[in-house]
């Protein structure tokens, strides 16, 4: 049977990447920006089925429309142009990211969800993973995974969090970890050091880890490639893509 999984792309899970609600043209957030639209055209080409993979509460339903009001946008994104309904105002942020760079995809993939509690411990996450990739390999249709997080809030004096010590360390084994698609550093990710200083993408990317075990897929078989690792506003952006070569 081919392979299923074909590829993953990483995107930041950060609403300031949308022109309307940042502006078109800030410097600190072009290369970002163009880096994203860049990693979901490339997984366009390799699939035309997603599953994205964001922060959300697994137990409330994704609605097939939401849109950035919450954030001060009128801005509505669609995650099933099939279904009808009005859109979600409290649709996770990193479904409505999805669904805003899907927009700018052609053609369009189909899209489905997965979502996992940040707070999720790395076992769990794992296993959820390892769930999801045996339910990719139970078909001969090739996937991409879109894989929307963000790292730590605590890279700066101006961060949300603050400045603390430790952060920029923990995000360069995040950044490496993503741009090689280094499986045992992401499941290793440390629980509390992550909670401490604001990394929510943690459970998000160690249950990514379980899912390409779960679907049968070798690490000597992967590429990772790091496009992005930015903190412009305090908080760690990373850009990725990674491929599993046949």
């Amino acid at each position: 049977m081919a392979q299923v999984l074909v590829a993953a792309a990483f995107v930041p899970s950060a609403p300031v990447l949308v022109p309307e609600l940042s502006g078109p043209g800030v410097a600190e957030i072009l290369p970002i920006r163009d880096a994203a639209h860049a990693v979901c055209d490339q997984l366009a080409a390799q699939a035309s089925r997603w599953v994205v993979v964001g922060i959300g509460d697994p137990a409330v339903p994704v609605a097939a429309r939401g849109t950035f009001v919450g954030f001060g946008a009128g801005l509505e994104v669609e995650i099933d142009p099939q279904t009808p309904g009005d859109p979600d105002p409290s649709m996770p942020t990193s479904v409505l990211l999805a669904g805003w760079l899907v927009g700018a995809v052609d053609p369009r993939p189909q899209l489905t969800v997965t979502l996992v509690d940040a707070q999720t411990s790395a076992a769990d996450s794992a296993e959820l993973g390892r769930v999801l990739g045996a339910a990719l390999a139970s078909t001969d249709e090739p996937v991409g995974l879109l894989v929307v997080a963000d790292g730590a809030t605590t890279l700066g004096p101006k961060a949300p969090g603050g400045e603390q010590a430790g952060a920029a360390a923990l995000q360069t084994v995040i950044d490496n970890a993503l741009g090689s698609a280094d499986l045992a550093a992401l499941a290793a990710l440390d629980e509390q050091a992550c909670t401490a200083l604001g990394v929510s993408g943690r459970a998000v990317w160690q249950l990514v880890a379980g899912a390409v075990a779960g679907a049968g897929v070798d690490r000597a078989a992967l590429d990772g490639r790091l496009l992005v690792a930015a903190a412009p506003f305090g908080v760690g952006y990373v850009v990725a893509r990674w491929d599993v070569r046949c």
